[in-house]
């Protein structure tokens, strides 16, 4: 280290940018997504959830807002869990 380098600590908050953590679409069996936007492919996110023992993986396109792919993505959650029990 060169004299005269100051070395700080840095702290910060990640920010949690998606819908199942802390809002209205929180969803408890949620283990893992990922949202990402472009303006070919829309408004997208790729989810897995674990309910009653069994993993389910959802990909959702193409979307018009960030408030579709959240609703759909449980939408499709809560028919397919329910249909596969």
């Amino acid at each position: 280290m060169k004299d005269g380098t100051i070395i700080q600590d840095i702290s910060y908050q990640p920010y949690l940018g998606n819908g199942y953590i802390d809002s209205i679409y929180y969803c408890s069996d949620a283990v893992g997504l990922k949202t990402g936007t472009t303006s070919n492919a829309g408004c997208c996110l790729i989810a897995a959830f674990q309910r009653n023992e069994k993993t389910y993986l959802s990909a959702v396109v193409g979307c018009s807002s960030g408030a579709d792919r959240y609703e759909l993505t449980l939408k499709m959650l809560s028919e397919f869990a329910s249909y596969s029990q």
